[in-house]
């Protein structure tokens, strides 16, 4: 058992990785980064204030990537401002990207009822 919790946790790593090195040319979101947990720290400390963080964070990027701990894959997203962007991604080309499964995550499940698959 625990040379398989070692394994899928080795998994996630790469995973994060290799996401981390995908996104390398997005800038990032401006607020104070940890080596191992990213913007985490940052965004916990202003939960209460979350929409006006993120504004603040973003402020002058069309997109911007938030880097979660270093070991989660799951942790990393994209801030969209630029409507054209935002466009592309819902309309134009909404097949063309991941999202997270219905089951996993509620928004996706919401946006699925609302929008439909595209």
């Amino acid at each position: 058992a625990l040379v398989h919790a070692l394994g899928r946790f080795l998994r996630s790593c790469l995973a994060a990785r290799r996401q981390r090195w995908l996104l390398r040319d997005v800038p990032s979101i401006k607020c104070p980064s940890h080596r191992f947990f990213g913007h985490l720290p940052d965004l916990i400390t202003n939960l209460k204030r979350l929409h006006h963080w993120r504004e603040e964070t973003v402020r002058g990027f069309p997109v911007a990537k938030f880097l979660g701990p270093c070991w989660s894959a799951d942790a990393c997203a994209l801030f969209v401002k630029d409507p054209i962007v935002i466009r592309h991604f819902l309309k134009d080309a909404f097949d063309k990207y991941s999202k997270f499964s219905p089951e996993r995550d509620f928004i996706v499940r919401y946006m699925n009822q609302f929008l439909g698959n595209g």
